[in-house]
């Protein structure tokens, strides 16, 4: 299936509350709402996801329409 990463929480890397790809990027997501963390290695930035999946915060490089 490809290359994914580790990955911590669940049997499928997608469905994981923790992983780190295999190109650094890491997602932290809580296991009591969808909120997430997005520390992402290949754009530099570090961006907060609400419940809905909306991006609130974003810290780093800014490309496009955030």
């Amino acid at each position: 299936t490809g290359r994914q990463g580790i990955w911590l929480g669940a049997k499928r890397f997608t469905d994981a509350p923790f992983s780190v790809d295999m190109d650094g990027n890491m997602l932290l997501q809580s296991t009591v709402s969808s909120a997430k963390l997005l520390i992402d290695a290949v754009n530099s930035r570090i961006v907060v996801y609400d419940e809905n999946g909306v991006a609130r915060v974003l810290l780093g490089r800014h490309d496009g329409g955030f």
